[in-house]
């Protein structure tokens, strides 16, 4: 990649339809109400797509839950999303836990799904070369990734128009949840919150999170950083992949996206980096002869 000085660059995330939703919702195997999930995808004046996940048989036995609220999600996707290579964070979503008592002895939530899609361009050129940073197998063309994703039971395969595979990012969060029975005594997880005992889900996806992406645009080399945090301005990351609340509580987690020049050293130190590997391996072969 060819060094770059910082312009303003704007990149454009727009939500795929057909995303930003939950989805798979799992129960534990009790006798209780089903899970519900309600996507609205014009929400906030078409601006946003909005998907609920409610949960669980609500409780008042510990005083707490007098409205008798289920517990649930609600996940809200902007649609666009503009930025300029400055590095400041632009929001992408919003994710919120209301966590209410429940019955244990219903059921309650042990995993899901959050499926979202977002297709990359610019407003100064062409969008090419895109490369994930994936946590186990390192940098990889984005097309690689995204076609793997379409070949997933979970992910339909027309969600991706043909031909923008390299160009579009699938995200496929599990959400693994823990409902606990509300008894300081057996916060088994932990109880930073410091409710009767606090409730917690997990996000992960196949990739990591949080998510470095070097693309070219009109041919300058960018990174763009793909992030959570419970700060609304974005100005700090949460690594996760455990997150808290408390009982009667809400959580709101957000994601935001950075996008940043990328540069290499100029080309008189790439010379001189390239004359010291030549003197390297010119003193190993010295080494060499001298033990014979």
């Amino acid at each position: 990649m060819l060094s770059v000085a910082v312009q303003a660059t704007m990149l454009k995330l727009e939500l795929v339809p057909s995303s930003g939703f939950f989805q798979n919702p799992a129960l534990t195997p009790d006798p209780g109400p089903p899970a519900v999930i309600v996507t609205d995808p014009v929400a906030e004046g078409g601006t946003a797509t909005v998907s609920s996940l409610v949960w669980g048989e609500p409780s008042d036995e510990s005083g707490i839950n007098p409205d008798l609220l289920q517990s649930s999600m609600v996940l809200t996707s902007y649609h666009e999303i503009a930025m300029s290579a400055d590095g400041s964070p632009a929001k992408i979503s919003q994710l919120v836990h209301n966590n209410n008592v429940l019955n244990p002895t219903a059921a309650t939530l042990l995993s899901a799904q959050i499926l979202g899609a977002l297709s990359l361009s610019s407003t100064d050129g062409p969008v090419s070369d895109v490369f994930v940073n994936h946590s186990s197998l390192g940098l990889i063309p984005l097309v690689d990734l995204t076609l793997a994703l379409l070949a997933s039971p979970d992910v339909a395969d027309d969600l991706v128009p043909a031909g923008e595979e390299g160009t579009t990012l699938i995200s496929l969060f599990n959400l693994a949840f823990n409902e606990t029975f509300n008894d300081p005594g057996f916060c088994i997880f932990g109880n930073p919150r410091g409710s009767f005992c606090d409730d917690f889900f997990l996000l992960t996806t196949e990739g990591g999170f949080p998510v470095f992406i070097e693309l070219l645009i009109d041919g300058l080399p960018h990174e763009l950083l793909i992030y959570s945090s419970f700060d609304e301005t974005g100005t700090s990351a949460e690594p996760g992949p455990n997150y808290f609340t408390a009982e009667n509580a809400s959580t709101t987690l957000y994601t935001f996206a950075r996008l940043s020049p990328l540069s290499i050293p100029e080309p008189s130190v790439v010379f001189l980096i390239g004359i010291l590997l030549v003197l390297l391996a010119g003193y190993r072969i010295s080494r060499r002869i001298a033990k014979r």
